[in-house]
C-alpha cells in the first residue's frame, strides 16, 4: 500500500505524539530511561530501541510508562518490517495494559489493521479498520481508515464494497490523500472491467479512466502520478487502444523517470502494446533495448522471451523456436525459460508435430511447480490426443485434471465425457453429464453444455425424441447462457437432416446460425449456415444453397476448413444444375486448396465426373487417370479404374472399356465395385456383340471365385442380364437358381420379382403369381411388395379369374392408397368387378378415380367405362351426364363421348335429339374423323327414316367434304348421290312452256 508506506513516519509520530501528551510527570529516572529509548526510535534505531523498550518493561512492569513503552516497542516492530512481533505485541496491549489502553486504541486497531494488510490477511486487516471507523469515525486516522479498508477489501476481489469505502471518503473535502483515493477507484473499476463484457466493459473501464484522469488533472505533482498514469495506460490495453497506451508511455518515458524497475516496466509495458498494433518489428527492438539497457532484470529475461513471440507472429517458426530454446539454455529455472518450453510445444501442436509437442508438455509438467503452465499442459495434451483420435488417453488426462485441480474438475470430468463418447464408451458419458447436472456446484454454463451434450448422445443412439427433449431443455431453461441456443438449434437441426425434413433442418440451422453470431461464435455461425446450405441441397435448391456456399467463402471470419468444404459443395450445385465447367472449375481451385491427399482424389474424381456428364469422355479419363496414377492408395483408385472403364463405354470404345474394368475385376477382385465392372464388361461384350463373352465372364468369375462375398451379386446380375435382353426363359431360370442358393440375400426379393415380371411376360401368369406371393410372405419389408401384390392382381386378371384379380386390387388400393399404381388399380378393380356383374362395385372404383383421381392418366377413360356402364344397365340419363361433362371437357375422349350421346338418345327412339348429338360431333370436333364421320352416318340415316332426304343428303356431303378416307367418302358420296336422284324423282321439276315468237314482229 503505496500511500501507506508514504505516510508511515508521519503516523509514528503523530501515534507517539498522542501517546506521550497524556502521559503525566514520573521520576526522573523512570522518565530518562524511557526517553532515551524513545529517542533511539525517533532516530530510526529501532532494534536498539526495541531492546531497550523491552529491557525497561521487565525492569518496570509496574511503570506508569510501562503500557507506552510496550506500545513505542509494537511499533519499533512494525518499523522493521516484522508485522507478525508487531500484530502480537498491539493484540498484548490490552490484556497486559488494560489501564492505558483507552490513551490510544483507536491507533491499536489501526496498526493492527495495517499488519494484517502486509500480512496479507485483507479481510481480518478490513474488519479492524471498519472498528476504527464505527468506533471512532470522527478521530485524526479515520480517513486513512477509510482508505486502508478500501484497498483490503480490493486486495480480497470485493471490488463494490472497495467502492463503498472510497465513496466514504468524498465527505473529507480536506482529504490529503485524494490523489491516492482516485488512483485506488480508478484501480478498482480497471479490475471490474476485466470481469465483465461488452458494454458493461466499456462503462467500467470508461469510469476507471475517469478517475485516473482526476489524478492528473487536480493532483499533477502527486507522488503516484507516474503510477496513475501507468494504469490508465493498462485500462486503454484492455479496450484495446493501443496507440493510446503507447502515447502515455512515450511521456512517462520522456520524464526521464529515475526508478529505473519503474522504467524497465514502461518499456517492456510499451514493447507489448507495439506487439498488440502487429509493429513486430518494432516490439523487437523495443525487446532488444531491455536486454540492453536492464541486463539482469527479469523484464530483460522476459523480453527473450517475447522475442520469440515477435518471430512467431512474423510466421518465422524456425527463428522462433531457436530464440525460445536460447531463453531455455540460456535462463533454465526461470519464468521466461518456463513460459519459453510451453511457447515451443505450442507452436509443435500448431503445426501438427504433436509428438513433439506432447514431449514437451510432458517436460513442462514434470520440471515445473508453476501451477497455470503444468494446467494448461495438461489441457493441450488432452487436447492433441482428441486431435490424434486417442480419445482413450485423452480421457485418462482428464481425469488427472480432475483429481489434481478441483476447480478445474468439473470441465475435466466434461471433456473426459465428450471423449469417452467419441470412443464409443456412451453409457459412461451419458452419466458424466448427468453427474453435472446433479452437482449444485457445477457452473450453469457447464450444466447447459451437459444438457446439449446429452441431446448429441441420444441422438448418435439414434434415439432423436430424446435428443430433441434434451436440446429443447437447454434452451427453455438455460436460454442466458452465451451461446447455448445456438448449439441446442444446431442440433434440432441435425434431428431433422437426419430424418430428411430439409425444411425443418433449414429453418433449425438457420436459427442457430442467428444465434452464434449473437453469441459471437463464429465457427459455429459458419457451421450452422453450411449445413443450412446441405439442407436446401438436400431439398434440391441449389441455387439457394449455392448462395449461402458463396457467402461462406467470402466471409473473413469462417475457418478455412468449413471454406474448402463450403467451395466443395458448392462445386456439387453447379454439378447439379448441369453448369458442368464451373463445377470443374471450382473443384479444381478444391484441389490446389487442400493438402489431404484423400481430397485430392476426390477432387480429380469430381472433376471427371463433371467432364463426364457433359459427355467430354477424353478429359473425363485424363482426370481419373491422375487419380491411378499419383494416388492408388486411396480408396478411389477403384473407383476411377470403374470410371475409366465406364468412360470408354460411353466412348462406344467397348475393348478399351474392357480393359479398365478387366484391371479392376483382377486387382481387387474382392471389391464392392466389382460386380459393376463385370457388367461393364458384360455390356461391352454384348456391344460388341458378343453377347455369350458377358455372361462368360460372369461365368468364370463364380467359378473362380464362388465364395467371394460378391459372387451372390454376380450370379444376379447374370439372370438379370437375360431379363434385360428380352431371355425371359433364361432369366427364370437363373433367378431359379440365385434364389435356390441365396435365398436370404439382399437381393433375392429382386429375384423373385423380376422371375415373376419375366413369367409374366411369357404368359406363365400362375408361376408370376408363385413368385410374387414368395416376395409378399417371406419379405414383407421388401420395396418390391407393393408391385408384387398389384402385378399379382394383374396376372389373375389375365387369368380371367376376375374374381381374385378384384380381391387383389383392392387389397392393393387398401395397403397403399398413395402409390403411383392406385389409380390403375381402381380402374383394373372396376373392370374386373364388371366382368363378375358386380355393377355396384365397379360403379364404386371408377367414382374413386373420378372423384379423388383428378390427375390421374386413367380420369378420363374412367368416366368413359362408367358411362359405358351406366350404358348397359340402361340408365341413359347418368350416360349422358357424363358424356356430356367428357365432351364439353374438349379432352381425348370429347368427340367419342359425343357421339354416345346420339347412340343412346337413338337407343331410346328420340331420333330428333339423337341426330342433334350426331351433329354436334361434326360441328364441335371437325377434326376427329374417327368419331364425326359414324356421327353424320347416324345423323343421314336417321333423316332418310324421318323422310329428310334434304338433311340425309347434307350430313353424307360432309363426309365427303371433310373426311380424308377414301373409304368413308366414297360411300359417303355414293349415298349422297342416290338420295338426291331419289328426291329428284320423288320432287321433279316444275314444267316451263316454250316462248312462241309472234309473227311480224322483228327483233
Amino acid at each position: 500500500m503505496k500511500a501507506v508506506n508514504l505516510k508511515k513516519l508521519l503516523l509514528t509520530c503523530v501515534f507517539i505524539s498522542a501517546v506521550c501528551t497524556q502521559i503525566p510527570a514520573y521520576t526522573s529516572a523512570e522518565q530518562e530511561e524511557y526517553d532515551f529509548a524513545y529517542s533511539l526510535f525517533l532516530n530510526n534505531n529501532f532494534s536498539i530501541a526495541e531492546n531497550l523498550l523491552k529491557n525497561f518493561i521487565v525492569n518496570r512492569p509496574e511503570a506508569a510508562l510501562a503500557g507506552s513503552a510496550y506500545f513505542v516497542r509494537a511499533e519499533a516492530f512494525y518499523k522493521k518490517g516484522e508485522y507478525s512481533k508487531a500484530l502480537s505485541a498491539y493484540m498484548s496491549i490490552p490484556q497486559k495494559y488494560p489501564q492505558d489502553v483507552n490513551k490510544f486504541r483507536k491507533e491499536l486497531y489501526y496498526r493492527m489493521a495495517e499488519c494484517y494488510f502486509n500480512l496479507k490477511d485483507y479481510q481480518s486487516a478490513a474488519k479492524y479498520s471498519e472498528i476504527v471507523l464505527k468506533e471512532y469515525p470522527d478521530s485524526y486516522i479515520a480517513k486513512d481508515a477509510c482508505l486502508l479498508a478500501a484497498e483490503n477489501l480490493f486486495l480480497s476481489g470485493d471490488y463494490d464494497g472497495a467502492l463503498s469505502y472510497l465513496g466514504r471518503l468524498e465527505k473529507y473535502s480536506d482529504y490529503a490523500n485524494f490523489d491516492y483515493a482516485y488512483y485506488m477507484t480508478g484501480r478498482v473499476y480497471y479490475e471490474k472491467s476485466l470481469a465483465a463484457n461488452g458494454d458493461e466493459k466499456k462503462r467500467m473501464a470508461k469510469e476507471s479512466l475517469r478517475f485516473f484522469d482526476r489524478v492528473k488533472n487536480e493532483y499533477p505533482g502527486s507522488e503516484i502520478i507516474n503510477h496513475s498514469e501507468f494504469r490508465r495506460a493498462n485500462t486503454l490495453y484492455s479496450l484495446e487502444q493501443y496507440k493510446d497506451a503507447v502515447k502515455i508511455c512515450d511521456v512517462l518515458l520522456e520524464k526521464n523517470v529515475n526508478d529505473n524497475k519503474f522504467k524497465a516496466m514502461v518499456e517492456y509495458f510499451r514493447a507489448w502494446n507495439y506487439f498488440m498494433l502487429s509493429y513486430y518489428d518494432r516490439a523487437f527492438s523495443a525487446f532488444n533495448s531491455i536486454i540492453k539497457n536492464y541486463p539482469g532484470d527479469m523484464l530483460s529475461i522476459w523480453s527473450e522471451y517475447k522475442k520469440g513471440l515477435c518471430y512467431e507472429a512474423k510466421n518465422d517458426s524456425k527463428a522462433a523456436m531457436e530464440q525460445y530454446q536460447k531463453v531455455m539454455t540460456d535462463y533454465p529455472d526461470t519464468l521466461p525459460a518456463a513460459y519459453s518450453e510451453y511457447a515451443m510445444a505450442y507452436l509443435n501442436q500448431k503445426q501438427g508435430e504433436y509428438y513433439g509437442a506432447l514431449n514437451l508438455y510432458g517436460g513442462i509438467i514434470s520440471k515445473y511447480s508453476i501451477e497455470e503452465l503444468t494446467r494448461a499442459s495438461y489441457f493441450m495434451t488432452a487436447e492433441i490426443y482428441t486431435k490424434m483420435d486417442r480419445f482413450a488417453e485423452a480421457a485418462q488426462t482428464y481425469s488427472v485434471i480432475e483429481n489434481k485441480y478441483p476447480e478445474d474438475a468439473n470441465i475435466a470430468r466434461f471433456m473426459k465425457a465428450w471423449c469417452d463418447s467419441n470412443n464409443g464408451n456412451r453409457d459412461s458419458a451419458q452419466a458424466a453429464y448427468n453427474g453435472i447436472l446433479s452437482d449444485d456446484k457445477a457452473e450453469r454454463g457447464l450444466k447447459a453444455k451437459s444438457t446439449v451434450k446429452l441431446g448429441d448422445i441420444f441422438f448418435e443412439k439414434e434415439n432423436p425424441v430424446e435428443a430433441a427433449r434434451y436440446y429443447k431443455k437447454a434452451i427453455d431453461e438455460f436460454d442466458d447462457v452465451s451461446g447455448i441456443k445456438a448449439e441446442a438449434r444446431y442440433g434440432l437441426g441435425w434431428i431433422h437432416y437426419a430424418a430428411n425434413r430439409f425444411d425443418s433442418a433449414r429453418l433449425e440451422f438457420d436459427g442457430a446460425a442467428k444465434e452464434a453470431a449473437f453469441a459471437g461464435d463464429a465457427e459455429l455461425k459458419t457451421r450452422a449456415l453450411f449445413m443450412s446450405a446441405n439442407s436446401l441441397y438436400g431439398a434440391y435448391e441449389f441455387d439457394r444453397a449455392y448462395g449461402i456456399y458463396s457467402s461462406i467463402l467470402s466471409s473473413k471470419d469462417a475457418p478455412a476448413e468449413i471454406k474448402q468444404e463450403a467451395l466443395f459443395y458448392a462445386a456439387f450445385c453447379r454439378y447439379r444444375k448441369e453448369d458442368f465447367d464451373t463445377a470443374a472449375s471450382m473443384w479444381r481451385d478444391y484441389l490446389n486448396k487442400t493438402t489431404d491427399r484423400v481430397k485430392k482424389a476426390e477432387a480429380y474424381f469430381r472433376i471427371g465426373w463433371a467432364y463426364f456428364r457433359k459427355n467430354d469422355f477424353d478429359a473425363a479419363v485424363k482426370n481419373f487417370d491422375e487419380i491411378i496414377k499419383n494416388y492408388g492408395d486411396t480408396h478411389l483408385n477403384q473407383e476411377a479404374l470403374l470410371k475409366k472403364g465406364d468412360s470408354f463405354y460411353n466412348k462406344a470404345e467397348y475393348a478399351q472399356a474392357v480393359v479398365s474394368y478387366r484391371e479392376l475385376v483382377e486387382k481387387y477382385p474382392e471389391h464392392y465395385r466389382v460386380p459393376e465392372a463385370l457388367y461393364g464388361i458384360q455390356w461391352s461384350y454384348y456391344q460388341l456383340g458378343d453377347t455369350e463373352k458377358a455372361v462368360e465372364v460372369s461365368r468364370q468369375f463364380l467359378e473362380k471365385y464362388s465364395g467371394s462375398s460378391y459372387a451372390p451379386e454376380i450370379m444376379y446380375r447374370v439372370a438379370e442380364h437375360y431379363y434385360n435382353s428380352s431371355k425371359y426363359e433364361t432369366a427364370v431360370s437363373e433367378f431359379a437358381k440365385f434364389t435356390s442358393k441365396h435365398p436370404s440375400h439382399e437381393l433375392a426379393d429382386n429375384a423373385w420379382y423380376f422371375s415373376g415380371v419375366s413369367n409374366y411376360y411369357l404368359r406363365n401368369y400362375q408361376m408370376s403369381i408363385n413368385d410374387f406371393r414368395t416376395i409378399i410372405n417371406k419379405f414383407p419389408d421388401s420395396a418390391f411388395v407393393d408391385k408384387a401384390l398389384f402385378r399379382t392382381a394383374n396376372s389373375y386378371y389375365k387369368l380371367h379369374d376376375y374374381k381374385s384379380a378384384a380381391e387383389n386390387y383392392v387389397l392393393f388400393i387398401n395397403k397403399y392408397p398413395n402409390s403411383e399404381n392406385s389409380c390403375e388399380s381402381h380402374f383394373n378393380a372396376a373392370m374386373s368387378y364388371k366382368r363378375t356383374d358386380d355393377m355396384d362395385n365397379a360403379v364404386k372404383m371408377y367414382l374413386a378415380i373420378i372423384d379423388t383421381m383428378p390427375g390421374c392418366k386413367l380420369h378420363e377413360r374412367a368416366h368413359m367405362n362408367l358411362a359405358y356402364l351406366y350404358q348397359d344397365i340402361k340408365k341413359y340419363e347418368e350416360a349422358i351426364n357424363i358424356f356430356e361433362k367428357l365432351s364439353a371437357a374438349k379432352g381425348k375422349k370429347a368427340a367419342e363421348a359425343q357421339f354416345w350421346i346420339g347412340d343412346i338418345y337413338q337407343a331410346q327412339g328420340k331420333d330428333n335429339e339423337a341426330a342433334a348429338a350426331f351433329n354436334k360431333v361434326y360441328d364441335n370436333f371437325p377434326q376427329d374423323e374417327e368419331w364425326f364421320v359414324p356421327a353424320l352416318d347416324g345423323a343421314g340415316k336417321i333423316y332418310e327414316k324421318q323422310g329428310n332426304l334434304k338433311a340425309a343428303i347434307s350430313a353424307y356431303k360432309k363426309i365427303v367434304k371433310s373426311a380424308k378416307d377414301v373409304k368413308y367418302t366414297s360411300v359417303a358420296k355414293k349415298r349422297a348421290e342416290l338420295l338426291e336422284e331419289q328426291y329428284k324423282l320423288m320432287n321433279p321439276a316444275p314444267a316451263v312452256k316454250p316462248t312462241v315468237k309472234p309473227s311480224g314482229v322483228t327483233q
